[in-house]
Order: structure tokens, then sequence, then C-alpha cells
């Protein structure tokens, strides 16, 4: 009588009946506990069991809160602050970390992995927490163990469009503890451009992050991240001219020939990337006239080709039978021409030390003094590292060539442009920084057998033209100077005279009238 019976618990809070173990500091524990007379069996009256009174309390129930080591049980104060670093990876490339000003090129990086570090700053943090959405899919499950304190994770992808994630940490966050989780996103090119259609492609990639607790945060403007990561298309193209196909062909100085030389105008455009190019055209500027005089004809293109604008008129040769064709011509939409003028090639970007300079001999075939015809070649889905091959073949009149009389060599140019896909997708896309061409030279030599007898004529003919003129002036100076007039005779016997011409001839004249004497009679006289 007049004593207490006590013992001391020490409980291992845990789950019950589907409910889970409490894993902050607010949520009560649930305590109950009862107690009973247990009755004694007796053989005889002896002993006698005891009883209780009837206003015995024999069951309590309590809900016990934990000591959150704070201020007070009703006020506890914290300061979580958050910070989210990330990086674009791809298996076999360093990962880049992404800054204000970085982008999301497609093909470049797979996945986008996202670290967030929720850290206290203050008193002991409860139930602290990290939730949010990123606009693309889980790519694999997340590392939620990366700090002092773990963390457990939930994700929901309802319209597989976007990821809602919530991250609640294992216990309390005292001070200067931290959660650390890494998260992993597809960023894909198949997740940016669904179905591969470029009217669907993403603009960016929204990360909106946000941490919590059960306690006051005393400073609310270190909770939120936010961070749009723009997705673009990037690419570094280049187009160019294979120097082994048609380089120097010869023709013949021969205005009479029907002949027409086939040439070759192959060029290569290269995707260097990173990003697959999805859609561009290639304007190939071939001098086919001057003054309405047909220099050339287009022979034959790649099947992705068609002509803008006239078509050149071409003679295919079956088995059997001649016949003249047409290439097809494509309508051009004002659109279009609007963006084929835009990105043409103007003369004035080209580079004048890379074009071959005239000469007395030497003669250029270009766009600048003769009428053009545009092919346009439709590429698409370019993949990174691929490159497109373009065909066009050309047959040129070799009489037109022969008229070139002072001319030993003849260079034919063709200009490959090609266009911005910026044009069509705007923002989505890297604009160039300058306007990407490749020029395409053959060089016509002329035969020199064919030039021989033609110059040896004319040799011949202005020789004896010359000298017939020379002949003819030294006449008129002759002529001119009195030349060919006869003289007086009284002017020629007064020169005589003066000239002792007169004596001379009496002493020749007497001297051969004296008879002849011997030496014997000019002694005896």
């Amino acid at each position: 009588m007049n004593r207490n019976y006590l013992t001391n618990y020490v409980i291992d809070v845990k789950g019950y009946r589907g409910k889970p173990e409490p894993k902050d500091a607010w949520t009560q524990v649930r305590m109950e506990g009862r107690f009973e007379l247990i009755p004694t069996k007796q053989d005889n009256f002896a002993e006698l069991d005891p009883i209780l009174k009837n206003d015995a309390k024999t069951h309590i129930v309590e809900n016990i809160e934990f000591d959150k080591k704070c201020d007070s049980i009703t006020t506890c104060t914290s300061d979580l602050k958050i910070t989210v670093e990330m990086f674009l990876t791809k298996e076999g490339v360093v990962p880049t970390q992404v800054k204000e000003d970085t982008n999301i090129y497609i093909d470049a990086a797979n996945i986008l992995q996202v670290t967030t570090d929720t850290t206290n700053l203050f008193n002991s943090s409860y139930r602290a927490n990290v939730s949010g959405e990123v606009t693309a899919l889980m790519k694999r499950d997340a590392s939620p163990n990366n700090g002092l304190v773990g963390a457990s994770c939930k994700y929901e992808s309802p319209h597989q469009t976007s990821t809602t994630i919530y991250c609640t940490a294992d216990s309390k966050l005292d001070r200067n503890e931290n959660m650390k989780i890494k998260m992993y996103f597809d960023v894909s090119r198949q997740r940016l451009i669904p179905g591969m259609d470029m009217s669907k492609m993403k603009e960016y990639v929204h990360i909106a992050l946000v941490t919590d607790q059960a306690n006051k945060d005393v400073n609310m403007d270190n909770n939120m991240f936010e961070r749009k990561i723009p997705v673009k298309l990037k690419f570094q193209v280049i187009i160019q001219a294979d120097k082994e196909t048609s380089d120097q062909i010869r023709y013949k100085a021969d205005e009479r020939s029907t002949r027409k030389i086939t040439l070759i105008h192959r060029y290569f455009l290269i995707n260097e990337g990173p990003s697959f190019l999805p859609k561009t055209f290639v304007n190939i500027s071939i001098p086919l006239s001057k003054n309405e005089v047909d220099l050339a004809v287009i022979k034959e293109m790649s099947s992705k080709c068609s002509v803008r604008g006239k078509a050149p008129i071409v003679q295919t040769t079956t088995s059997s039978t001649k016949s003249t064709t047409k290439f097809p011509v494509q309508p051009e939409t004002e659109i279009e021409r609007k963006r084929r003028e835009a990105k043409q090639e103007p003369k004035t970007a080209k580079s004048s030390g890379d074009k071959p300079q005239e000469t007395a001999k030497n003669k250029n075939i270009t766009c600048e003094d003769y009428t053009c015809a545009i092919i346009e070649c439709e590429v698409l889905n370019l993949e990174h590292n691929k490159q497109e091959t373009i065909d066009i073949t050309v047959d040129v009149y070799e009489k037109e060539l022969a008229k070139e009389k002072e001319v030993r060599e003849i260079r034919y140019e063709t200009i490959a442009t090609v266009t911005d896909p910026y044009i069509w997708y705007g923002g989505k896309v890297v604009p160039w920084d300058k306007t990407v061409y490749a020029e395409k030279w053959t060089t016509f030599v002329v035969e020199p057998t064919s030039v021989v007898s033609e110059v040896n004529i004319w040799i011949i003919i202005g020789s004896v033209l010359g000298a017939l003129a020379l002949l003819i002036i030294v006449i008129v100076i002759l002529w001119k100077c009195g030349f060919f007039a006869r003289k007086k005779h009284n002017q020629v016997q007064q020169w005589k005279r003066a000239s002792l011409y007169n004596r001379k001839s009496v002493r020749m004249s007497s001297h051969e009238k004296q008879p002849y004497t011997s030496m014997e009679e000019k002694e005896l006289k």
C-alpha cells in the first residue's frame, strides 16, 4: 500500500498497420497503455484476490511530441538553401556544365544531369523536401543519397512530356547538413523533336524546383531555382568541289565543229555537326548563253535537283532514236523566290584571290558575263559527319569555244551556294555567320594541232599583204622625191663640163686616132 511501480522503456518507432514510420519530428507518436489484475486460481478461501476500485483508470492514450531542439515546442525556425548544378553529357563525350548562356544542341548531348543540393543554414530542419517540374522525361533512376542525409523520391510523367518531382529527407537536417540528389533527364533528339516534326520541336527545357520544410523558413529568397535552357540546332556545313572530275579538257579550234564537250561538276555537301541538318538547298549557277547565243546545255543532274525558271533543252539519246526533252521545272512560289534570292551568294562576296585572272590568252566564263541557269537541289536529314554528293552534267558546244581565236585557255565556272536553314526554322537553329559556297572551274585547253594550219595560212597571207603594202609605200616615197623624173639635156651637159668629162673624152679620142709607128722607123727619122 502506498507504493508505486515504475518501469522505463526504450521505444524504436516503426511502421504499424500499413502506416509508414515517421520521418520527421512533427509526426506525433501515439502511446497506449493498459493494466489489469490477473485472478489467481484458489482451492480454498485462505487467500483473497485483490480487486480494483470501481473508478480505477486502467486504460490511457497519449500523443507524444518529439523534442525538436527548437526555441519551443510550437515555434521552430530554420533556413533552407537550394543550389542546382547541371551538366550536359553523352557517352564518349566530356560533360559540359550548363551556364547562363548555355544551349542544348540537338545530338550534341542526350542526358541532362540535374543535381540539387539542399542545405540547412540555421536550426534543425524537419521534413525537408524538394519538389518541382522538369519539361523532360527521366532517363534513369535518380541517385538520392549523395549528401549527409539521404532522401526518398517520387516521380510522375502523366503526359509523357515532363516530370514532376517530390523528394523528402529521410531524417531531420541539422545545421550545415545537406540533402543532395542527382537526377538524369532525356534530352535526345527523339524527345526534343517528337516524331521528327520540326514544328513540334521544343524551344527550351524548363527546370523549376523549390525546397520546403515543416518549420518556418526565415529566408524564402534562397528556396527556389528556375532556368530555361534553349534548345537549338547547330551545324557546321561546308561544301567542296571535286577537283578530280572535269578539271581540264582539250578542245579543237574548229568553228564548224558539231561536237559537244561533256563536263561533270560534282559538289560534296558535308555536315560537321553537332546536330543533324533537317533541310537545306544547294543552288548551283551554270553559265549557258550570252547575247541569245547558246554556249552550253544541261545534260543531266541528280534526282534531287530541279531547274528554277526557264528549263534548258537537253538532247537525250536512246538506242534507236534521238529526242528533245526538258527537265521538269517546279513552280516557284513567292516565298521560295524571296528565300532563294535572299541567300544567293552575292558577287561581291566572292574572293578575288580564288578567281583566275583573265589575260590576253586566257578567258573566264562566269555568271558575271553570261546568262546562267539556277539548279536547286534539296538535301534532307543530313546526319552529323555525313556528306551529300550532287552531280551536274553540262554539254558545251565546241564551236563556241573555237570562236575565241586569240585564247588558248578558257575557264568555265559554276558556283554552288548553300541556303541557311534559319530561313525556315528561325530561332530553332543557330544562324551562319557567313555564306557557305564553293566554286568549280573547268579549264578548256585548245589542241595545238588544230591551231597550226590555221596559224600558218594567216602568217602567209599576212606576210604577202604586208610586203605589198611596204613596196607600195616605198614606191610612193621615191616618186614623191622625184626619183623617177628624167633630167634636162642642158643640165646634163653642164654636169659633164663641170666634171671634166669632155677633156677626158678628147684625150681618149686623139690618142685612139694616131697611126702606129714602129721603133726602127722612129730611129731612121
